[in-house]
């Protein structure tokens, strides 16, 4: 239920008029690096805090050097429902339904009606009998919006039998909380005012760390669905409470208590030097979406909510201390993490972050993974590209002692592949595999793919520096083919674009008489090897890709905003695939498919994943790139 508010509040952001955006300003003090100081000055009729932190500190050198160099005078956006936010949070999830964050919206919405004309709100919150969203919530309520997870405090944990399954939801619930921000705090209390003046039911008033919490225990509530009852007049549980300006909600008083009683432990949100990188973020205030969270405090959470239980065993029959000896490893790892979600004119674009608890110029990943992208095709659909496959399978298999669950995957692959290719997966294979390689998928109506009526091509580049023992393989796997296909795969050399490749050749089905290139391989150059799904498709590699696809409009527009360096790409061409499936393999969708849904698909440019690394983060971004939609 209190996800679902979150997403009714975000899908109205048009009808809500914010006053100007608080803002923060960073001054440095090497001789206060160990915590922030927040100091509020009254500048105009803006609120501004000063924040002394130490210019070279390593949380902050992932920022452009111009902040590193001088953060006096960065004004950051703040969120006033920070200041509700206990400083040791587990996770929090902030909404921005601020009108910049969602002016690129209706960029890519195909409907006649937009955002505003839905109204959402109105139609689906429940309030008493004469108030609406729009003249008792929307004239106050902030931008950035919040549903915080905490970890189980003592005050849940006294209410819970922890061998008990049904305590899985009971802590779950008792957990999260929505902070509703006031830009207005007078508006605030009248909101509060008729609420209590209008309710149908009266609320038992609790007093606790000097705030007044409203509890309303469950009736009988009245299915409303898909309406939702949030403020309990309906019959369901709730709890209110004004924490600073804030309007915080729970499904009982446990959560807004347990908040309350953090907050004087470790201080609210703001005076967490970890989270003030969140507000630094450039994309802070255009994220429509922001997540911020400890690992060590699901750690925690964990251990209360899966505990050493027959019981619980037998209820939930997965494997759990996976998941803890998995969390308790990332704790290990990693400190914090952050996440954002903005839109911009091209598109959506995502962001993750994981920091580390033990930063290292060692961690920096600064071998850019690019060069073989000269060598793939333009035309290719999806691509897949990296570097030293030996080193990340070396890393992967180091990590099967904290991740049990990688140890399966990578045990079952060294059983599968002699069965398979006839050949070990690790002394045969991975080995050599220590320079760039890169995986594609693009059109063909040759080879392996018409033998299989997907006129699709794959093929692979794997770069190494030990030649002899890539051919040694390829030697290998072409005598394990001959054995297990008792005569069946003739072995061919073949000129394609003035180099010799390899050609395994097999009866076409429908005419044995003609023999067709099921798989293809072959040297590019002294260390790069083709591999294909038949001789055709290595005239998209061999002389050379005319374009490559690095230089194509479409992947210069998708990798614009990716970071550098980085661990390579993972690539969608959405335009040509959405051409492909509609021209080859669904032709009819077009005349049954609503326009709508036409001009959605139409949209679609591309897609592009990144991985990469600094001393101080692992980072993923994420872009969809999108045309605008004309109406």
């Amino acid at each position: 239920m209190l996800t679902l508010l979150l997403m009714l509040l975000t899908g109205g952001v048009t009808n809500t008029v914010s006053e100007p955006v608080p803002a923060a300003t960073f001054a440095t003090d090497s001789q206060q690096a160990s915590s922030p100081v927040l100091v509020q000055e009254p500048i105009a009729s803006t609120p501004i805090i000063t924040a002394n932190i130490e210019a070279t500190s390593p949380e902050f050198s992932q920022f452009p050097s111009q902040v590193q160099l001088k953060l006096t005078g960065t004004k950051v956006p703040l969120t006033k429902s920070s200041e509700a936010l206990p400083g040791n949070i587990m996770a929090v999830a902030f909404f921005n339904f601020s009108t910049p964050a969602w002016e690129n919206v209706e960029l890519f919405n195909p409907f006649p009606v937009g955002l505003e004309e839905l109204d959402l709100q109105e139609q689906i919150l429940v309030l008493p009998e004469g108030m609406s969203f729009g003249e008792n919530i929307a004239p106050w309520l902030d931008s950035q919006v919040a549903i915080a997870f905490q970890s189980p405090s003592d005050l849940v944990l006294e209410t819970v039998d922890l061998d008990d399954p049904v305590g899985f939801i009971t802590v779950f619930e008792s957990s999260i909380s929505i902070i509703m921000p006031s830009s207005d705090d007078s508006l605030l209390d009248d909101f509060l005012t008729e609420l209590l003046d209008n309710h149908s039911r009266a609320p038992e008033r609790i007093s606790y760390g000097g705030y007044e919490i409203l509890a309303w225990q469950i009736e009988e509530p009245t299915s409303t669905f898909p309406k939702i009852d949030i403020f309990g007049e309906l019959g369901n549980a709730t709890a209110i409470a004004n924490i600073d300006g804030n309007l915080v909600l729970a499904s009982n008083p446990v959560p807004i208590k347990a908040m309350i009683d953090a907050r004087a432990e470790a201080g609210n949100l703001l005076s967490s030097k970890e989270f003030l990188r969140v507000l630094m973020h450039p994309q802070w205030s255009n994220s429509i979406t922001t997540t911020y969270g400890d690992y060590g405090e699901f750690v925690r959470i964990a251990e209360v909510l899966f505990p050493d239980s027959d019981e619980f065993e037998a209820e939930f029959p997965f494997d759990y201390e996976d998941i803890k000896t998995g969390l308790e490893s990332a704790a290990k790892e990693y400190s914090k993490f952050d996440g954002y979600f903005w839109i911009a004119k091209d598109g959506m674009y995502a962001q993750s972050r994981s920091y580390y608890a033990n930063p290292s110029p060692s961690r920096a990943y600064l071998n850019d993974a690019n060069g073989i992208l000269a060598k793939l095709p333009g035309r290719s659909l999806v691509s897949i590209s990296s570097r030293n496959f030996k080193q990340q399978w070396q890393w992967l298999d180091e990590q099967t002692e904290l991740y049990p669950t990688y140890g399966f995957m990578l045990d079952f692959l060294r059983e599968a592949t002699p069965e398979i290719l006839g050949l070990d997966l690790e002394e045969d294979l991975i080995a050599w595999m220590d320079g760039e390689y890169a995986a594609v998928l693009f059109p063909s109506n040759q080879g392996l793919g018409q033998a299989l009526d997907l006129d699709l091509g794959i093929g692979f580049l794997l770069e190494t520096s030990d030649r002899l023992a890539a051919t040694r393989t390829l030697n290998k796997l072409t005598d394990f083919a001959l054995t297990a296909s008792d005569g069946n795969i003739q072995i061919a050399q073949r000129q394609i674009g003035g180099k010799t490749f390899t050609s395994w050749e097999v009866p076409e089905p429908e005419n044995a008489q003609l023999l067709t290139s099921a798989f293809a391989y072959g040297w590019l150059d002294d260390n790069t090897i083709a591999v294909a799904t038949g001789k055709s498709q290595l005239f998209a590699f061999s002389p050379e890709p005319d374009p490559a696809i690095v230089d194509t409009q479409l992947f210069q527009d998708a990798i614009a905003n990716m970071p550098q360096p980085n661990l390579g790409y993972f690539f969608m061409n959405l335009d040509g695939l959405v051409d492909f499936t509609l021209t080859t393999i669904s032709p009819e969708f077009l005349t049954l498919a609503p326009p709508e849904a036409i001009q959605l698909l139409n949209a679609l440019q591309s897609m592009t994943l990144v991985y990469s690394s600094t001393a101080e983060h692992i980072q993923a971004d994420f872009y969809l790139g999108l045309e605008p939609i004309e109406k």
